[in-house]
């Protein structure tokens, strides 16, 4: 996984109570990209407010800092959006625009949110993906600003797992607001990988057996990872947070967490990802068809398959690993024995508790495998993650 480079842009949004004219103040942008990169993503900025219409103009950067530095406000990396309605009420503005300009590999992902001051929530979210060229930069960011004062269709990357197991390069994929009559095109082959949208999955034909039926569905081919989440939810929530490594699974994220994601990650992409059934999940995990019968998910060695309280130690404590680094089951799918327990959309037992199945880093080999447990749907754990299943 390559390091992520963030950097931050704040545009905070001022309308004169009384006067026609709409105050803008552009903040520098902040982080670790060098300044000519910071002082074109300003400017573009500030123009692109200038020339949107409707009587905006842009503060002076000199104000801006002063009223920065009385209130001691930082304005790089993840800062709340109620700090920042705050630091907009004592500029007098009533919309705060923040943006964020994120460096991978031979790619810029720009993003950028509407804060509404009075009520501290996002008005309108954007986001977008440019190769690392200057003209590229300057035309994405000119588009982005001027949807956020009018329409336009909304783009987002979710970045694609990077499986240092395997000889892959696969491209980062954009995503737009589109719908597609089918998954995949055409029939679909058991174990096949779909990776529409950044999220890579893998088919698992149907069964059928008895009264069993369970339809063919493409499940996720690795847990959810810290840098997914973030570039769809623009945080990260877990506990152990990568550091340069955000290959690692998101946890500390709740049953209704999940939920939000799936809303916004269909709302972006017109399609309909869901956490999978139980059903689905044991069927995945133990191979589908082709199930060899393993004690765990792809071997019954546990050591080659699953991250458990017997391996999990990383710099002398027990933790998370980077998703994809153990050995797949026979359908190509990683992790669903240990790293992280994972939701499923059912209910426990028929109670209000939600469904968590595999076993995580912390528990002992009894708990690995197929073992299920329930939770609450607001339970945090740093040993709860998820991955995704894709519907028609």
């Amino acid at each position: 996984m390559k390091k992520l480079i963030i950097t931050s842009a704040i545009a905070v949004l001022s309308l004169a109570a009384m006067a026609q004219d709409k105050k803008v103040a552009v903040f520098d942008p902040a982080g670790s990209v060098n300044n000519d990169i910071k002082e074109i993503v300003r400017e573009i900025i500030s123009s692109g407010v200038v020339n949107a219409g409707g009587g905006y103009t842009v503060l002076e950067r000199s104000l801006i800092d002063k009223v920065l530095e009385e209130n001691k406000f930082q304005t790089g990396g993840l800062v709340d959006d109620s700090q920042i309605s705050e630091i907009g009420k004592r500029m007098g503005a009533n919309l705060v625009f923040v943006s964020n300009v994120t460096a991978l590999g031979n790619n810029y992902f720009i993003s950028g949110k509407l804060i509404d001051v009075l009520t501290a929530r996002i008005d309108k979210q954007k986001t977008a993906q440019t190769q690392r060229g200057t003209n590229d930069l300057i035309d994405v960011v000119q588009k982005m600003v001027g949807e956020m004062f009018g329409s336009g269709a909304t783009t987002v990357v979710i970045p694609t797992v990077r499986n240092d197991n395997s000889s892959r390069n696969i491209p980062q994929t954009a995503v737009s607001n589109s719908s597609s009559s089918s998954i995949g095109g055409g029939s679909p082959r058991n174990g096949e990988t779909y990776n529409p949208d950044g999220i890579e999955l893998i088919y698992v034909e149907s069964k059928e057996r008895g009264s069993t039926i369970i339809p063919g569905f493409y499940i996720g081919k690795f847990e959810v990872t810290q840098e997914q989440w973030q570039a769809i939810m623009g945080y990260n929530p877990s506990y152990f947070k990568g550091t340069g490594n955000l290959n690692l699974p998101v946890e500390n994220v709740s049953w209704n967490d999940v939920q939000q994601f799936l809303e916004q990650l269909n709302r972006l992409t017109g399609k309909n990802y869901r956490l999978p059934t139980q059903a689905e999940w044991v069927y995945a995990a133990r191979g589908g068809n082709q199930s060899r019968g393993y004690k765990y998910s792809g071997s019954s060695n546990i050591y080659e398959v699953a991250w458990f309280r017997g391996n999990s130690k990383r710099a002398g404590k027990r933790t998370t690993q980077p998703v994809g680094t153990k050995a797949p089951n026979e359908l190509g799918i990683y992790d669903m024995s240990g790293n992280v327990w994972e939701w499923c959309e059912d209910r426990f037992n028929k109670t209000r508790y939600r469904v968590v199945i595999g076993g995580s880093w912390i528990d002992g080999a009894g708990y690995i495998g197929f073992c299920r447990a329930g939770y609450a749907p607001f339970h945090l754990g740093k040993y709860t993650g998820f991955r995704v299943v894709l519907s028609e």
